[in-house]
């Protein structure tokens, strides 16, 4: 699915949370998509993502079925699971200052220094957002998505609680 550019779309300049309930069975070999946003120019694409596989890179040499937030293509923070299980959980990535948070189930599991990303490239200005993978059909997540969230601005850490908590209960995890 793709979503038309919107300023409301645009990271770069805040904090910001996106959160979402999620589960999948894709095998490592393949990279998969939950949200991205992002500057399809190299060698750092920057923009926002959250993937659930990162087969392997400079900065993940070693391939996992978890969940990695980044902002480009050398600065992430990861959840490295297994997660490929099809059990659903509750996904959250949060940046406060230069700080990229990563979180299952109400529990930071990575977080990471971002500071000196491409700013100016950040927002994919014109570019849509994708969630569940590219349109042409690559980087395709295989499982569900349930709800997605994106919060642009600072939440505290008693609303992270409450917004990871509404979800869980809402979906019984």
């Amino acid at each position: 699915m793709s979503v038309s550019d919107d300023v409301t779309l645009r990271w770069s300049a805040h904090d910001f949370a996106l959160y979402t309930v999620v589960r999948f069975t894709n095998p490592l070999s393949e990279w998969t998509i939950v949200y991205g946003k992002w500057t399809d120019v190299g060698p750092d694409y920057p923009g926002l993502f959250l993937w659930a596989n990162y087969p392997n890179t400079v900065v993940t040499p070693v391939g996992f079925t978890g969940f990695v937030g980044r902002v480009d293509a050398m600065r992430i923070a990861s959840a490295p699971g297994p997660f490929n299980d099809n059990a659903l959980r509750v996904v959250g990535l949060r940046r406060i200052g230069n700080t990229l948070q990563i979180r299952i189930n109400g529990t930071l599991i990575g977080s990471s220094n971002v500071s000196g990303f491409n700013s100016a490239l950040f927002d994919a200005v014109g570019r849509p957002a994708f969630i569940g993978g590219r349109p042409e059909g690559g980087q395709a997540f295989h499982g569900g998505i349930s709800e997605l969230i994106g919060v642009r601005g600072t939440l505290t850490d008693s609303e992270v609680v409450q917004l990871e908590t509404y979800l869980k209960t809402k979906f019984e995890l």
